[in-house]
């Protein structure tokens, strides 16, 4: 298990009085106490008087008079000129620190760079330079370049990503998001921003547009029988730290999840569901071993203003086994806001059922492709449910699957395409059959051997290949394989037995060298 911060007592007792009357939670880790401090430039202490950042530079342009900035460096080393990037506020400039030479003849002398490294934190002190025979506009000619230590000094708390996003650029993010939701792409036009709302953390805003569809429903509607009537339609969409994490249209639709909803949170809740996601976003845990589908899963108000409890779950690589994936569950105490407490919990994934698998899948890019069947094989060796998907577009010689992974928790589609086509087409022959039937008259298609033989030892020596040929003397599908490690001599085929529908690897070793 992993820890934050050893626990704040005084603040511990003061919550088990304020709590008291929460649902019971069971408590797997140390309770954290802790302040809250996350993404972008953070509400913190003033920063030093004199230093601005990057965006507020450029917003009022001073040129040619010494001011200092602060910024993350970036392309150190990288780019072919004595210069790097500095970025803070979504903005950058070019920093030149070697011998620089003004219009007029003055030397400007070269400042070292020894110390400094990409993605440190620095104060520049320097000019920022119009135009001119010597450089190029928005230069930042440097005379002194020194480290940030103390990073909460400036309120500033670098996002996951490491990078800051403004309000513009989040505004811009969630525009994109509505113009390539479902509901605006089947219909909908006059895209329209209405109003932004800062929420009480960092890089965090609630984004309302307004647009018009020109029939009813939500959603990607296509063969649905629908009334021809122009409805109007709002939306709101939150983005924390450069991602949408909430998005309802009309409060009856969720745009993430493309389903109805019967219950939207509150402002309020709104707003302690993403502060504590962005305490998350920023943990060590989630950064270093590379967290990712962060939910919320329950949320509690205390009698108190700003008092939350809020539950969330995200997957992360193991530390013990890079191969593999853990869940950890996170509980986020707010008390006036702030965040105070979190216990913390990780562990190993339990074993995905088919329901889980199914409900990852509805919710995954295959949807988009194809309708999912009842026809579906785990696959041991890769930790793998394979579900059959009936394309909207079919492509010949394909039989797609949906491919949902126990150890990452996402789905994909594999087209499985092999190459054979169907009797009667135009390319097909007699010999590339899609059914093949045993002497007792037991029959298997082309595309139940394929599932069988993906979901089989198989898939873990070499990839099915165009070559299939029915057996039915002993009641076989052969498919051929493309190994990843070759055998001398080897031609091997994945061996499909219609009767027990059991898939095998036979090498079909001959001893033969072929000539070079």
């Amino acid at each position: 298990m992993k820890h934050e911060k050893n626990v704040v007592e005084n603040e511990k007792e003061r919550l088990e009085g304020i709590y008291a009357k929460l649902t019971p939670i069971p408590v797997f880790c140390v309770l954290i106490g802790t302040l809250f401090m996350v993404g972008c430039i953070a509400p913190g202490p003033e920063r030093p008087a004199g230093t601005m950042s990057v965006a507020a530079l450029l917003a009022d342009p001073i040129y040619d008079t010494e001011v200092t900035v602060y910024g993350q460096v970036a392309l150190l080393g990288e780019l072919l000129c004595p210069c790097f990037e500095l970025s803070s506020g979504g903005e950058t400039v070019q920093v030149w620190y070697d011998l620089m030479v003004e219009d007029d003849g003055t030397e400007r002398p070269a400042v070292s760079v020894e110390e400094i490294e990409n993605g440190d934190w620095v104060l520049v002190k320097g000019e920022l330079k119009s135009a001119g025979v010597h450089r190029a506009a928005n230069d930042f000619w440097t005379t002194s370049i020194e480290r940030i230590e103390d990073l909460e000094e400036y309120g500033i708390s670098p996002s996951p990503s490491g990078k800051e996003f403004t309000e513009a650029e989040s505004r811009e993010i969630a525009r994109v998001f509505v113009e390539n939701s479902p509901t605006y792409q089947y219909d909908g036009f006059d895209l329209r921003f209405n109003r932004s709302e800062p929420l009480r953390c960092p890089c965090c805003w609630l984004f309302v547009f307004e647009f018009t569809s020109r029939h009813a429903g939500y959603g990607n509607r296509t063969g649905q029988v629908l009334a021809q009537v122009i409805t109007p339609h709002t939306a709101q969409v939150v983005v924390n730290q450069g991602a949408v994490t909430s998005a309802t249209l009309d409060e009856q639709w969720d745009m993430l999840t493309q389903a109805q909803i019967a219950d939207i949170p509150g402002r309020e809740e709104l707003e302690a569901r993403e502060i504590a996601r962005s305490y998350v976003l920023n943990m060590d845990a989630y950064q270093t071993y590379e967290g990712r589908d962060l939910t919320v899963t329950n949320v509690l108000q205390a009698r108190c203003p700003g008092c939350w409890q809020v539950e969330l779950e995200f997957f992360l690589t193991s530390e013990k086994d890079p191969s593999r994936i853990d869940r950890a569950t996170v509980t986020v105490t707010l008390d006036n806001w702030v965040v105070v407490d979190v216990i913390y919990a990780q562990g190993g994934l339990e074993p995905l059922t088919y329901d889980e698998a199914r409900a990852i899948a509805e919710n995954s890019t295959c949807v988009q492709e194809g309708t999912l069947t009842d026809t579906y094989v785990y696959n041991e060796y890769t930790r793998t449910w394979w579900i059959d998907l009936e394309p909207f577009t079919e492509k010949e010689g394909c039989n797609p699957a949906c491919v949902v992974s126990e150890d990452t928790r996402t789905a994909e589609i594999n087209w499985r395409c092999t190459g054979l086509l169907p009797p009667g087409s135009e390319e097909g022959n007699e010999t590339q059959q899609t059914v093949c039937v045993t002497g007792t008259g037991e029959s298997m298609n082309l595309s139940e051997a394929l599932l069988i033989a993906a979901a089989s030892e198989c898939s873990t020596i070499g990839m099915i290949t165009t070559n299939a040929f029915c057996n039915a003397v002993t009641g076989t599908w052969w498919l051929d394989l493309e190994p990843y490690e070759p055998k001398e001599g080897c031609n091997p085929a994945c061996v499909v037995n219609i009767t027990t529908k059991t898939a095998d690897v036979n090498w079909r070793c001959t001893g033969l060298i072929l000539p070079e």
